[in-house]
């Protein structure tokens, strides 16, 4: 996958279709070739590609992992959850599909399974800053305020200019009347490329709430 990594993602097309005329059950070819279709943002031909995939190898676990990424960026949470369901039936360690799953219930309101989803990540990969990242938004979504900061805290150490992690700590904090510490990770959530008004905006939002 070197020049979907460059950015050349239409060559990268070219070669997994010679690479698939020349060998039609070339099952790697079809994932990947799926995922540069995800990436141009063809998520339709994308889930054909996966779909042949698994067609080709009904374990194929990265293929059922990423049908469920193009499924959830389509709007399809369900299916989603049953293609990560069937990633970790055939590997219980694959931390991705247990990440994505707690996306997938996170989505629809589910936040109690996308807390143990994503501590399941975290067992099988503690340096994941985004697994920590997205545990800690579902514990602030379920009022758990102090763990959500443990996790956004943690995220920043293994990625240092996670903005996102900065931003969702600063409204942590926020929430919690700890305006100048907000203050400063909102300013550098900005710094790092968040939009500064919005953010001020929400934090405002949050104080009015208090």
């Amino acid at each position: 996958m070197e020049l979907r990594e460059e950015g050349k993602l239409g060559e990268a097309i070219a070669e997994f279709d010679q690479a698939i005329a020349l060998f039609p059950e070339y099952t790697e070819a079809y994932n990947n070739r799926g995922a540069a279709y995800f990436y141009m943002g063809d998520l339709d031909r994308a889930v054909l590609d996966y779909n042949q995939a698994i067609v080709l190898d009904d374990e194929y676990v990265e293929a059922y992992n990423n049908r469920g990424t193009a499924y959830l960026q389509l709007g399809e949470t369900d299916r989603a959850i049953e293609d990560y369901n069937q990633a970790v039936l055939f590997d219980v360690d694959y931390g991705d599909a247990y990440n994505n799953r707690g996306a997938a219930y996170y989505r629809i309101g589910q936040f109690e399974r996308a807390i143990r989803d994503f501590g399941d990540a975290i067992f099988l990969d503690s340096e994941d800053a985004g697994a920590h990242f997205n545990r800690g938004s579902a514990q602030v979504e379920l009022g758990e305020i102090d763990l959500g900061l443990a996790d956004f805290t943690e995220a920043i150490s293994l990625e240092e200019e996670y903005a996102d992690a900065y931003a969702s700590r600063g409204l942590a904090f926020t929430r919690l009347g700890r305006d100048a510490e907000a203050g400063q990770d909102l300013t550098r959530a900005a710094e790092l490329g968040l939009d500064r008004e919005l953010l001020e905006r929400l934090a405002e939002e949050l104080r009015q709430q208090r």
